[in-house]
């Protein structure tokens, strides 16, 4: 007797650890702040912070954290491996969840105002990055894009790779590479 509850155990404890590390184990890095370019404020979940100051931004950057860049401000936030993007002054946005390493899954940013500039790297591949913005959603697969949102308009300017626009209701269709797609808020 002794030896079959033994001989249970052994497997349930294994598959138990081979979980934990899939599931802990399975994201890739979160969010790091690169840098500012500029001299300004960042607003992390409304905790002000020098837009200079890349040791305490990357204390606060975490994925569903809304980022705030004040006029002057510039930031480049990195996904290590996954994706670097290029918040501009005046941007608003809230950061996407950490990529997963083995399930897949895609990411999502929400971004009401301002400009980004999304370059993708290999850890991205096969998943897809969406923006949405009041207007639609940019999904992105593999790329550089630069994506403008203000009160008119949403304008997404494809320079290589690939991305497809949605409105609120449908998809809308691939935006050639060297194109644009233009979504107005009317």
């Amino acid at each position: 007797r002794p030896r079959f509850g033994f001989a249970l155990w052994v497997p349930l404890t294994a598959a138990a650890a081979l979980a934990a590390v899939m599931v802990f184990g399975g994201r890739l890095p979160g969010p790091e702040a690169l840098g500012s370019h500029i001299a300004g404020t960042v607003l992390v979940d409304g905790r002000a912070v020098a837009a200079g100051d890349s040791l305490r931004l990357d204390e606060l950057l975490r994925p569903g954290a809304e980022v705030v860049l004040s006029e002057g401000a510039e930031l480049d936030i990195l996904y290590p491996g996954s994706f670097v993007m290029r918040l501009a002054s005046g941007t608003t946005i809230t950061l996407p969840d950490r990529p997963r390493r083995w399930f897949g899954g895609d990411l999502d940013a929400v971004m009401p105002e301002g400009e980004i500039s999304i370059r993708t790297g290999p850890d991205l591949a096969g998943r897809m990055l969406a923006v949405s913005t009041p207007e639609g959603r940019a999904r992105i697969y593999g790329t550089l894009v630069s994506i403008f949102r203000n009160d008119e308009l949403t304008c997404v300017c494809l320079y290589e790779g690939t991305a497809v626009m949605d409105d609120l209701e449908q998809e809308l269709g691939p935006v050639p590479a060297g194109k644009r797609w233009v979504l107005f808020a009317d």
